[in-house]
């Protein structure tokens, strides 16, 4: 691997293309190497600095760089698949008219047989009356 660089929080966050936060968050998890110096400031560790960037140091040769091309690819397709979804939204949209309030009351249902509908079964002695 190339040569080991100390870095401060700030510079480590501009090389890696990430915030000052995420660094710390990778401090703190063990998965950046880091030191306290003697100014009492966090310093991170960089292995081969020029390697790192984006794809997170890795380099064509290995496995996961291809997984993380995939899904980058993947990414932008789904992107567009969604720009596009909602353009057609928008154009569908554009060409639904106003929903207008019926002019006429609608007829009510009780005019058809005069009898108010009740819920309640009768019984057979009920129906003879």
């Amino acid at each position: 691997m190339g040569r080991t660089r100390r870095v401060t929080l700030v510079e480590a966050a501009q090389v890696l293309g990430i915030s000052k936060e995420a660094v710390r968050k990778r401090v703190s998890r063990g998965t950046l190497p880091s030191d306290v110096g003697e100014d009492g400031r966090r310093h991170v560790y960089l292995d081969a600095v020029e390697d790192v960037g984006l794809s997170g140091g890795l380099h064509g040769d290995d496995p996961r760089y291809e997984l993380i091309a995939t899904l980058r690819d993947q990414l932008e397709a789904e992107r567009e698949a969604n720009r596009e979804n909602r353009r057609i939204i928008a154009a569908l949209a554009s060409r639904i008219p106003e929903i207008e309030a019926p002019s006429e009351p609608r007829e009510s249902r009780e005019g058809v047989d005069d009898a108010p509908d009740t819920t309640e079964p009768r019984s057979a002695t009920e129906e003879q009356q």
